[in-house]
């Protein structure tokens, strides 16, 4: 399965060897380029994309083959997988993150990534978190004040990304029982201290963390 498609057809292809022959479906949180440039691609490979009726829209895909509309909170299946789709706080059209199950082995795999905060609260057992950590306030407030960050852009990552609080907040009320692993993602190397935050991560939950992030400068959108 995988999670927003957001890089060139060629690189997805390389990245599975060429094989897609195991890739059950493809799962879109949003409409943005980074987390959807290979979706139509992989639609005329013949793989089920499934995304909201925002998302799909936004696409302008919504009416094509191997498109499949999800509802949220409502539970879809797909090959040995189950999978929930949940509200996220983010500028695209019908934005979500996802909640998946492997029918086959009983484990859960919770992903959330552009997003300002989540309201649900799950309680199911995660094997492996994937959330979004995308700055740091006492980062941005000194680029701010330094002026070596746009205004608009400080706004809109306050407004629709997540903050290194509000993600360890988060994480500390999730059933860590069965977690094997936490994925800081959407990390911005120039707007935080990447590693100083996995640290925290690791010293407070005990648990392998690791981040995702780029040294590129952040766009206004």
């Amino acid at each position: 399965m995988l999670i927003d498609p957001g890089v060139s057809w060629n690189k997805l292809k390389k990245a599975l060897s060429y094989d897609l022959s195991n890739i059950a479906c493809a799962l879109c949180t949003h409409e943005h380029q980074d987390h959807s440039k290979a979706t139509v691609d992989l639609m005329k490979a013949g793989i089920p994309v499934y995304a909201t009726a925002g998302t799909l829209g936004a696409l302008g895909i919504h009416h094509r083959r191997n498109t499949h509309r999800i509802h949220i909170m409502q539970k879809c299946k797909m090959g040995g997988f189950s999978f929930v789709a949940f509200p996220i706080e983010h500028d695209a059209a019908d934005p979500c993150g996802f909640v998946i199950k492997d029918n086959i082995t009983d484990e859960f795999c919770f992903f959330a990534t552009d997003t300002a905060y989540i309201e649900f609260l799950f309680t199911h057992p995660f094997t492996v978190i994937a959330l979004e950590c995308s700055y740091e306030i006492e980062f941005l407030r000194k680029h701010v004040t330094a002026e070596s960050i746009n205004e608009r852009l400080a706004q809109r990552l306050l407004d629709t990304h997540m903050e290194f609080k509000t993600t360890m907040d988060y994480l500390k009320k999730m059933n860590m029982s069965k977690c094997q692993q936490i994925h800081l993602i959407h990390c911005s190397a120039t707007n935080m201290d990447v590693h100083r935050v996995q640290r925290a991560v690791e010293n407070e939950l005990f648990i392998e963390t690791v981040t995702r992030y780029s040294t590129k400068k952040e766009k206004v959108k």
